[in-house]
Formats: C-alpha cells, structure tokens, sequence
C-alpha cells in the first residue's frame, strides 16, 4: 500500500485496480493520513493487499468516540511525517462513517456536489441547461447520488443542479440517512457553481430566479433564517462542519417542504418561504418557522399562488406539522441533537378506547381529524406510526370522538377543510391534557366543539388549571364550543393563555367553568346546564344567559368598587336591551367572595327575601311560565292603546298574541328538550333567542311611542339626509281619530281626516327639511287640539330630484410624457357628489388604430371626483392623452348615483372642448424607444497624441424629443457627452489601448431609452526614435589614403510604426568635411586622405538617422590614422651567422643583410656572391618582417674564394 497525499488520491490494488478516494475532512479540518472512499463499497469490491505486519483496524460506532480516535490518528500521522518516518494509512469504507456523516469531505469543484437534508442517497439529479425545470433526457446531463450524497455530474457547470425523483426515469427512490426509513420526495436545487444541493440553496435559486443576486439571496436567506452573515450557502456542508445553525435551518425548511408533500407543492411552498424570507430580510426582520401562524400564512400564500399544485394540501395540518418539528429542532444543541431529531420516533397505541403515546419524539401532539370521524398523530414532525419497524405504517384511529387520548400532554387538534362539511360535533376526549389547541376550519353548518374533563376523584371537587386556544380556528356565528365535565362537582379554572372569543355560543353541559381570566366575545349566548363563573363585564356583555335544563347558575364575582348597583347599570335601558335571562340562577360575590346577592329557582334567598335589582330584573326570566306571562301582559298593554289594531308602530314581527304564543312555544321546546346528555343546534336557540329579544324590545318602544315616521323611500344612501322621494310615512295611527302633521317644527299644523282601517298613511314635502322640524300627532274626536300621540322626525332631508353630470375630466398626474408601466390618475368631475356601486370605466383613445384602453373606477365614491386609474401599456401612443368620444364613460357593472339616488348622466365634455381631458392637460403617451441611425456604431478613428475632443455624434430620432447620455460601461467613464457629441478626456495613447467601446443611451420624453453601442480605434503614430544597433567606432585608415567605406551606419525601428530611416552626416561636426554617406544604406566613405604628421591621429563625424516621421536619433562616431612610412629602409651590414672557418662542398652558410629599419619580403630576393669563375646567386630564406633578412649559400663544386 503507498501512501496517499490530497493530490494523489487513487490506491492502486494487487489486480491493478483503482480505488479513489478523498482526504476526509472533520469539523473543517483535514485529517492527515486519513482518506475516505468515493464510491461506497469500493474497498469491498477490490482485493486491497496489506503490508504484512499492519493491523486491522476497529473505528468504534459511537460517533463522538469515532471523531475522537480519527483527530488522535491524524495528530500521530502528522507527528511521524515530520520525523521522516512516512506515514500510515487509513481507509475508510463509507460505511464506517455512520448516519451522522463525521467524516467525510466536500470536492469544491462545480461537477462534484452533494445532496444534503441528512446526506441523500440515490437521488436522480440533473444540469438543468435551458433552466425550465424539466429533465431533457436527450440534452441534459444527469447522475445518482451515491450512500455518502455525493454525485458527479456533466453538463455546464454554470448551470443549476436540481434533485428531483418524480423526474427520474428508472423510477428509484432517493432515501435521507437520517430517515433511512422514509423516501426522500422533496425537490431541491442550487444555482451553477455551488457544491451543495440543500433545502437552502433551493430558496437561494428561487430567488435568483426571480431577480435577485446570488449574493443578495444568500444575504435574505441567512437574514430571515438567523444564520451567520459569513457561512457561504452554496457550499457549506453543516454536517461534516458541524454547523448547528445551517444544520437546523436547512432541516426546518425540509420539514416544511416534506409536510406539503415534497414534490411540486413542497416547492411551491419553499416559494412562498422564499418571498416571505426577502421580505423579512428588507426589514431587518425574521421567518419564525416554529410559528404555527407565520408558517400558515407562508403555505396559505403558496396555495394562492397555485391552488393546482397544492390541491391536496390543507393549510393548516402542514403548518402545524411543520411547526411542530421546527420546534423540536430549534431545541437542538449539536447536529448530533438535529440528527436525533431527524431520527425520532412516535409511536400510536390503541388499547380498549384508549390512545396512547410513545417514543422518542418530543412536543406538542398533534391530532389531524378527517372527514370519516378519524384521526391520525404526529409529534416533532413525525408521524405516528404503530411500531419502529421500518415497514410500519401510520396509524389511523376511527371514531376518536368515541376514544379517550391518554396522558398529561399538549394537544394541538387540526381540523381539515375535508372533515368539517355539514353539521360535525368535535369531540376532544383528553381529560388528563395539560392544553388543547383547536386550529382549521369548523366549515360549515352548525357545529359545535366538545372538550371532555376527566373527573379525578368521583364525588370530590376537583379543581383542575387548563389552556385552551381556537384563535387559529376558523368558527362562523353558528358553531359553538361545549365543555362536558365527567364529575358535576368539578371546577375547571381556564388560564389566561386561553382564547375562546371566536365563539358565539358557549355550553357547560357538566360542572363549572371559570371563564374570568378568559376573554369572551361580547354579544355571546351562554348556554349553563350546570355552573358558569364570570366577570362583572363578562355578565354584562352576555347576550343570553339559558339554562336547558334549569339547574344552570352563574356566579358573578366583583371586584374592588363594584356592587350590586354597578352590574345593575349594566342593563340600563339603552345598555344591553337584547339580554334575556332564562332559567338559571344567579349568585354574585364581592372582592372578598362574600355573596351579596343569590336566587334559587328564581327567588332572591340572600340577603333574605326581595327581588333582582330592577333593570335585571326586567331581562331575567325564571322559567317559560314567567317568561309567557311577561309577554302576554306586554302585547295586552298595547292592544289597549291602539284598540286591537294589526299593526303596532315599527313591530312588524308582532301579528297577534298568537304569534307571541308561537314565539314562546318555539323557547319552550328548545328548553324541554335540552338536557345534559343531549346536544342541540346552536341556531335553534340563536333564532328563537333572537326572536324574543326583538319582540320584547318591539314591544317596550311601541309602549313608549305608538306613532312613528320615516320616509317612504330614502333613496341613495340611507341616513344621509338626502332623498329623490319626498313621502313621509305615518305608522300607527287610530283609524277611527283624525290626525295632523307639521312640517316647520310645530309652527302650523295641517290636520288629516282618518282613512277608514288604515293605520298607515303619508303626506308629502319639497325643498329640506330641517332637524326636528316633522311632526305628527293623534287628534282626540271631540277636540281639533288635543294631541294622545305625536313623534318626530330629528333626521333633516334635502328634496333632490335632479341628476349629476360631469363637468369637467383632468388628471391629478403632472403633465408630461409618460412610458410602459407608468400610472395616470384621471379624474372624472361631477357636479355634485356621487356614489359608486361596482366598477364604473373610462375608455382612452391610446393608438391610431382600434386598440383603445378602458380603464377602471379606482377611489372618489362619495365625493364629486371619481378617479380612473390608466396604467401606460406597450404600443400605447398619444401626443395628448383624451377619451374617445363623449359617450366613453360607463357605470360598467355598477351605478353612479349622487346622494339621493338620483342616477348621474355619463356624457362627457365635448373633445375640443377646455373641460376634456386634452383640453385641460397635456399628457404625452410614447412607449416607442428612439432609433439611431444606420451605421452608427462606429466613431471616426482618432490618431494618437492628438487633443482631446470630440470623437462621435450621437443621432437618433424620436417624436417626443431625445437627450443623450453615456452608459456606465466599457470604457464610457473615459468620455464626457455633451448634446450629441461625445469627448473623449484624455489624449489617446495607441500604446496604452487602440481601441475603445462606449455606449450612448438615446433617451426621449417618455423615458424611453435605446443604446447604441460604438468603438472608436485609435491609429498609431511614430513616436519612437530609431536606435542604433551600429558601434560607436569606425574603421582605422591609413595616411595619404580615401575612398574607403569606413562605417557602415545599422538602426532599430521596430518599437513603432516604421516608414524608413533616412541617413545623414550632422554638418559642422568632427571631420564631417572629409566623409560622405549613402543616405539609403548608411554606409560612410572616406573622400579625404590624412596626413598623420599633421593631422590627428583619429577622426570623428556624427551620422544622424531619421525615420518617416521625421523622429531622429545622432551617434558620434570615432576612427583612428595610421601613420605612412614614406623613407626606404637601407641596409646598414652583411653578415654571416655562421662561424668563420673554411667549407667544402655541400657546406651551408647563412648570409645575413640588416637593414636600418624591419622590412617586409614578398617574394623571393636573391643575393649574388664572388664565387670564383661563376658567381653564385643564392636565395632569401628567412626574416620578414625584421632587420635581418637570411640568405642561404651551400657551397658547391669549383667555388672558391
């Protein structure tokens, strides 16, 4: 086995085989020496050879001992690696990592990510390229995460990844190691680049996709779910980092997706989250995923959006659930805790009627009741489920009205929009629950909620402290909430933290409830079968206080300062006219729970004797026989005043005493029939209750006021002093007396004869009818003054029978030109103030052609000024806005109508007219761009070094005007714009940049904008010198002689532009006079000989080269002059070198001639010596070059001498 570094991550096997791994990562931290497998099962499926003498080694399965014994192994490898001592491996098999994911590793690269609630196995992920959400098999990369989440995928790697298993085509169920249990349904996605694909980086991508930066919805995201500002979302792996807070956050938001479902409806949710979390985040605020109702609105908001995709999910069961398992999470300490949380188990157990709890799941209980009557459970966002088998199912209890739930736990009872059609009674039977919380929909029909109270110990009073909430529950005037106590005895003390005043109707059916810590609706029914405890202004806010079966008694305790006489005002004729008390018994208590008022069966027993006090006295009834008897002699009181007459002032509901009878027989039937044990309707007694009160009230006005007046008609808005209709109506009248009216305050009189049996006549007016200034009277028949009844009318009237009109059409938007998206407020001026019923429209000419806009009514109703709201669309065009024709305005669905009714005439000002919309305003309505023209893209090219200016001119073409502006792009802060032309700032430099791009923004009056993006190419200049790549010295030439190319000139002139270099002597320098130079090749010739003796013995001239532009550069160049040697040399001795003696024939002997000075020899000279009778010639051999020349004599035969 080799070893391994981070960079060499493959081990090869005894079969040549690879197995690739990663350095394993803990809590951020490489562990060295220690490598995780990339495929699970590798280490399995290939026959690794181990060094002899290695021992196997046993991680432990505990993962915090685990993480231990791997930091320790690291420590000991680095320690060894530093002595040079090498290194052992450890390998890991995924496996070996367990659920919890200690150790393991994240590869950064974008085509390596992976799949995280826990770690998600065999998830089908796909690239998503052209970003619709929808897996193209033929186009689109695709992969399957392995047992460690990780999954490497082709594709772009700037596009976004998305785990969804409803697309997968072989149809594989992903599984989350924290839940192996349990298919993993939800979709998740992350944007290109990212490592990680978590239920964060989906509400990350959904808000990119709807606008936003990656990083300012990573900055919402962090924001709204409380998660440090420095965590990098897109790859943070909160397992393996051990980071609670993403850990937390990310399986808070799964458990909200899963809880909708997963699937499409758990990602429109996560949708809705999205938008909720931005929202939150621009206001400093955050997204309480712990909160049932923050987690409804969220899920109501995603329902909204697509009621298709979340046709199946009830509202208010997935944000309990959801809610619930974000609390058990938010409890969590370590992403141990969050793992355990992931993993718990709640198991359901029914034994003989009763439902019990178990495992390891902690909160709330949350019961789903269905439409057939049954529930299901959850806890901590599990589901409760008959064993902790992992084939277990989720357990269904039928009839759980019937069962008894059993232990001291929170309840939290759903009721689902399916469950709750018709007349439903929901029974809670949890008599030991410490709270119930009642959330969903009562839906329609009558129902009622019926909370059962164990009884603790029989025969004894047991006091008992419970919470209830329904403020989650949706309840209509009909249902009722009924709370059954097993023991009669019982008390039953509701805490403060209750909430029950959604509830018309309240029942104790059995035992006593202490409501005063309680807020209760005010106008409630009280229903008390058995005992009641209120508040002074809870009694007094009651509406009905019934007992069905007559043992009812309410107990009223005072506080400090109130008595006897402050409960009573409460039902001071004017302050609670409708209450009616039936059958039960009152007892009233002070500060200090000394009685000082109680009644059995009606009669007053303390403080001895007597009666209620009398305005309670008036509403309380002891049982039907008073109550019919109050009534009759009521009815009997005005028969006398009006003589038997069938209608009785304003007491429409009042026919006869039959009628009273009925009424009363209706009460009388409810109340019989009610009884502890049996549960009836709500509305039967709200409507009989109803009744009673109405007729009681009825009758006590027509005793005060037989004669009554209104106005036949009060058209328009009722009440509001205006009307179209001027009859006033006379109600009560004695048909057998004469009657009169007055219509100025009692000023004069008009008397009316009586129409034989009519008790109802009218008289009529004109012009405005001051307060008070109607009256009418009853005539005695023996008098033409006396008056038995009169009424008056304090309403004033205005007679108005003439219709508004429009006088004028504006807009309350400033005049100017508007574009797409922009809103006109027109403003469509009556002549008096109107009513708007439904929507009124205004129709606008908008084009040239037939696509004119109608725009709605917006606001003005009930004043003279009805507003009409335009929004500027694309194609919309006018040079000044106006309405098509006079007839283009319509009440539409609706009615335009002023005060008193009097509908309003439509016609619009004239079109030419000043009062139109035109003639008063000029709105300009352009949503055409401006066009440039042809061409226009290029500048004209600017040489370099040149003065800064003007390079380009904008033109573009516009009706409503154009003004130009530059871009904040490319190279534009490099340019000034002015009108149309454009500078640029600074002279151009070629070698610095030759080109620049700008865009010029044409924009008109409307705001309509169009960019035209140009270039402007900078030419290059010569600027550089040429540079000598010739020396500095020139070649040495001899005295006395010219004509020779003593220096051959060389230049560089590749630093610029080159156009040729030119060649020249600098006059006036050196020993120019004597040179001349080849302008073309630089080439110097010699046209003077020197003289050494008199002249130096060097020379000098400067050679100049120019390049086309006229850019120059000299060099000085310097020679040297060699002396001429002008005298012969002479010869000065002749020599020999060889000895003096005498030679023979054969004999050699070196002649030396020196000279006075060294000489040089060509050729052969020759020296000719006295031989005897011939002369020998002998031949120079050697010497050149110094004074000495050898000549070489070898004697021959006959010489002599």
């Amino acid at each position: 086995m080799k070893d391994l570094t981070p960079e060499n991550a493959t081990l090869n096997d005894a079969d040549g085989n690879n197995v690739r791994v990663f350095p394993a990562v803990q809590a951020q931290t490489v562990l060295y020496g220690v490598f995780v497998e990339a495929i699970d099962g590798a280490l399995r499926q290939n026959s690794l050879v181990e060094p002899a003498g290695r021992e196997t080694v046993d991680l432990p399965s505990d993962a915090a001992l685990r993480r231990k014994f791997l930091a320790q192994w690291s420590e000991e490898n680095r320690a060894r690696a530093l002595k040079g001592l090498g290194i052992s491996v450890l390998l890991l098999p995924l496996a070996a990592c367990g659920g919890g994911g200690t150790v393991e590793t994240i590869n950064t690269s974008p085509d390596v990510a992976r799949l995280i609630d826990g770690y998600i196995s065999n998830g089908f992920v796909f690239r998503d390229e052209n970003e619709d959400g929808i897996y193209q098999s033929s186009t689109e990369a695709s992969a399957y995460s392995g047992s460690d989440g990780f999954v490497s995928i082709g594709g772009t790697s700037s596009k976004p990844i998305i785990l969804d298993q409803s697309q997968d085509p072989e149809g594989r169920t992903a599984v989350d190691l924290d839940k192996p249990n349990e298919a993993f349904t939800s979709v998740l996605a992350t944007t290109g680049g990212s490592s990680v694909v978590t239920p964060l980086t989906t509400m990350v991508k959904q808000l990119v996709d709807s606008g936003e930066t990656e990083a300012a919805a990573q900055t919402a995201v962090k924001s709204a779910l409380g998660i440090s500002s420095s965590v990098d979302l897109s790859t943070v792996d909160p397992i393996a980092s051990d980071n609670v807070e993403v850990y937390k956050a990310g399986v808070q938001v799964a458990g909200l997706m899963e809880a909708a479902g997963g699937g499409a409806a758990g990602l429109e949710v996560t949708k809705a989250l999205s938008t909720a979390a931005k929202t939150a985040a621009d206001s400093s605020s955050t997204v309480d995923l712990t909160s049932a109702d923050a987690v409804r609105s969220i899920v109501a908001a995603a329902k909204s959006a697509n009621p298709t995709a979340l046709s199946n999910v009830d509202v208010d069961e997935v944000s309990v659930s959801s809610s619930s398992q974000a609390k058990a999470v938010a409890s969590a300490t370590s992403t141990d805790d969050i793992a355990a949380v992931q993993a718990a188990t709640f198991i359901v157990s029914e034994v003989s009627g009763e439902v019990s709890f178990s495992g390891t799941a902690v909160g709330s209980v949350v019961v789903t009741m269905n439409a057939s009557g049954g529930a299901t459970f959850s806890r901590g966002g599990v589901d409760g489920k008959a064993s902790n088998a992992s084939d277990a199912q989720v357990v269904t209890v039928s009839s759980i009205g019937t069962k008894e739930i059993a232990g001291s736990v929170d309840l939290t009872v759903v009721l689902t929009g399916a469950g709750t059609s018709g007349d439903d009674q929901i029974v809670v039977n949890a008599p030991s629950a410490n709270s119930i919380e009642l959330r969903g929909s009562m839906g329609d029909g009558n129902n009622s909620a019926v909370i059962k109270i164990e009884d603790t110990v029989s025969g004894s009073a047991d006091v008992r402290n419970l919470t209830i909430d329904t403020s989650s529950m949706v309840v209509s005037g009909l249902d009722s909430i009924v709370f059954d106590f097993d023991g009669a005895e019982d008390i039953v003390i509701l805490s403060s933290q209750s909430d029950i005043d959604q509830f018309s109707t309240i029942e104790i059916s059995k035992g006593t409830a202490d409501l005063r810590s309680v807020n209760v609706k005010a106008g409630v029914d009280l229903i008390v079968n058995s005992g009641v405890i209120l508040s002074q202004a809870q009694f007094g806010a009651l509406d009905s206080l019934v007992s069905a079966s007559g043992q009812g008694e309410v107990t009223v305790g005072l506080t400090s300062g109130q008595n006897l006489s402050t409960l009573d005002a409460l039902f001071a004729s004017g302050a609670n006219d409708d209450f009616i008390m039936i059958g039960t018994d009152i007892t009233v208590k002070d500060a200090s729970d000394a009685i000082l008022l109680k009644t059995i069966d009606g009669a007053v027993t303390v403080p001895g004797g007597g009666s209620l006090p009398s305005n309670l006295a008036s509403m309380a009834f002891p049982g039907i026989p008073a109550l019919s008897a109050s009534l009759t002699a009521l009815n009997t009181q005005v028969g006398n005043f009006v003589s038997g007459s069938t209608e009785i002032s304003s007491v429409t509901a009042l026919d006869s005493l039959s009628e009273i009878s009925t009424a009363v027989g209706a009460i009388n039937t409810y109340l019989t029939s009610g009884t502890p044990s049996t549960l009836v309707p709500a509305t039967q007694l709200e409507t009989d209750l109803a009744s009673l009160q109405t007729q009681i009230t009825d009758i006590r006005d027509a005793l005060s006021s037989p004669l009554t007046l209104s106005l036949s008609s009060d058209t328009g808005a009722i009440g509001d002093g205006l009307t179209s209709a001027n009859t006033v109506k006379v109600h009560g009248l004695d048909a057998s007396r004469d009657w009169a009216y007055s219509i100025n305050g009692g000023s004069s009189w008009v008397d009316v004869v009586s129409t034989p049996n009519s008790q109802v006549t009218t008289f009529t007016f004109s012009g405005t009818l001051a307060s008070g200034s109607v009256l009418a009277k009853q005539l005695e028949a023996s008098s033409s003054t006396a008056t038995i009844y009169s009424a008056s009318n304090d309403i004033p009237y205005t007679l108005d029978a003439s219709a508004p009109t429009v006088s004028t059409v504006t807009s309350a938007t400033a005049d100017g030109s508007y574009n797409v998206g922009d809103v006109i407020d027109i403003v469509v001026t009556f002549s008096e103030a109107v009513v708007v019923t439904g929507t009124p429209q205004l129709t606008l000419e908008t084009d040239t052609g037939s696509n004119d806009r109608v725009v709605n009514y917006s606001s003005g109703s009930g004043t003279t000024a009805l507003t009409f709201q335009y929004t500027v669309q694309a194609g919309d065009t006018s040079a000044d806005l106006q309405y098509v024709a006079t007839n283009s305005l319509s009440a539409g669905n609706g009615t335009i109508k002023d005060g008193a009714g009097n509908t309003a005439v439509l016609t619009l000002p004239a079109t030419n007219s000043g009062s139109s919309l035109a003639g008063a305003e000029a709105l300009i309505i352009d949503t055409t761009a401006p066009v440039f023209a042809a061409d226009t893209g290029v500048a004209s090219a600017k040489a370099e070094g040149s003065a800064a200016g003007v390079v380009y001119t904008a033109s573009a073409s516009d009706t409503n005007g154009v003004t130009y502006s530059l871009k904040n792009s490319g190279d534009g802060d490099l340019f000034t714009i002015s009108g149309a032309n454009v500078s640029i700032k600074a002279i151009p430099d070629f070698e610095a940049k030759d080109t620049y791009n700008f865009t010029v923004v044409a924009t008109d009056g409307a705001g309509n904008a169009t960019e035209q993006d140009v270039t402007l190419a900078i030419t290059n200049v010569d600027e550089a010198s040429p540079v000598f790549v010739s020396g500095a010295t020139a070649s040495t030439v001899a005295e006395n002689s010219s004509g020779t190319i003593v220096y051959d000139a060389d230049v560089t002139d590749g630093a610029d532009v080159s156009s040729g270099i030119t060649y020249s002597l600098k006059a006036g320098t050196g020993d120019v006079a004597d040179f001349s130079i080849n302008g073309t090749t630089g080439q110097v010739t010699q046209d003077t000989a020197f003289d050494f003796e008199n002249d130096s013995n060097s020379y000098t001239f400067t050679v100049i080269a120019t390049d086309g532009a006229g850019n120059a550069t000299e060099q000085v160049v310097t020679g040297g002059i060699t002396d001429a040697d002008e005298a012969a040399p002479t010869v000065s001795t002749v020599t020999s070198a060889t000895a003096d003696g005498s030679y023979n024939v054969g004999d050699v002997i070196d002649i030396v001639v020196t000279f006075n000075e060294a000489v040089v020899v060509t050729g052969t000279p020759q020296l000719t010596l006295e031989t005897g009778g011939v002369d020998r010639v002998v031949n120079y051999s050697s010497g050149s070059g110094t004074t000495a020349l050898t000549f070489q004599y070898t004697v021959q035969a006959g010489d002599t001498s």
